[in-house]
C-alpha cells in the first residue's frame, strides 16, 4: 500500500513534463486546406512549379495528419489524399514533367521551406502522440486514486471493526467481573446454625381450658 502513493506522485510529477501545449488538429488542417487551394488557384493560372509545390505541400500535411486522426475521419483525409495526387499526376501528364523536377524550378528558399515544414510537422506529430500519453497517464491517476481512496475506506471499516470488538470484550470483562464481586448469598444462609427452639419440659404442666 506504501508504494501506491509513490507511484501517483511519480505519474503527478511526470505528466506535467509532457503536457506541453499543442495547437488543435484543426489548425493544420485548415493550413493543408490553404495550401490545397493555393495548388488549384496555382493550376488554374497555369503556374505548375507553385501548383505542384502547393499540392505536395498539402499532401505531406494531410499524409501526417491523417497518421494520428481518428478511425472516422479516413474518408476526409482519404479524399483530400487522393485530390493531391491526382492533380499532380494531371499536372505531369499535361507538362510531360515530373513533379521534382517541377519542385526544382522553384527557388532554394521554398524548397528549404517544404523541408523544415515537413520537419515541423512531424514535431507535431510527436507531440499529438505525447498528448495522448499523457491522456493515459491521467486516466492511470484516476484509477490509482479511486483504489487508494477504496483500500483507505476498507482499513477505516476493519479499524471500526476492531475497536467494536475490543469495546465488546470490555463490556463482557466488566460483566463477569460484576458478577465475580457479589457475595454468595446462597452459601452463607445453608452455613448459619439453625434457632434453637424451646424445648417444652415434659413436667410442665398442659394447660387445658
Amino acid at each position: 500500500m506504501k508504494r501506491l502513493p509513490c507511484l501517483i506522485l511519480v505519474l503527478c510529477l511526470t505528466a506535467p513534463l509532457y503536457a506541453e501545449e499543442v495547437a488543435p488538429v484543426s489548425f493544420d488542417r485548415a493550413e493543408a486546406y490553404q495550401l490545397l487551394r493555393r495548388g488549384d488557384h496555382a493550376r488554374d493560372r497555369r503556374e505548375w512549379a507553385q501548383a505542384i509545390e502547393a499540392y505536395q505541400l498539402a499532401l505531406d500535411t494531410y499524409r501526417l495528419l491523417s497518421r494520428a486522426a481518428a478511425a472516422w475521419e479516413d474518408d476526409y483525409f482519404n479524399f483530400r489524399i487522393d485530390h493531391c495526387e491526382r492533380e499532380i499526376r494531371l499536372i505531369e501528364q499535361q507538362t510531360g514533367r515530373a513533379a521534382d523536377a517541377w519542385l526544382q524550378v522553384g527557388s532554394a528558399s521554398a524548397r528549404d521551406a517544404q523541408h523544415y515544414r515537413s520537419l515541423y510537422l512531424e514535431m507535431r506529430q510527436d507531440y499529438e502522440r505525447l498528448r495522448r500519453q499523457v491522456i493515459r497517464l491521467e486516466n492511470d491517476i484516476e484509477v490509482l486514486i479511486e483504489m487508494a481512496e477504496i483500500e483507505e475506506e476498507r482499513q477505516q471499516a476493519r479499524e471500526r471493526e476492531r475497536r467494536q470488538r475490543q469495546q465488546e470484550r470490555a463490556q463482557e470483562n466488566a460483566q463477569q467481573s460484576a458478577l465475580d464481586a457479589e457475595p454468595d448469598t446462597s452459601s452463607q444462609d445453608s452455613t448459619r446454625p439453625a434457632p434453637r427452639r424451646e424445648r417444652r419440659s415434659l413436667d410442665a404442666p398442659v394447660l387445658r381450658r
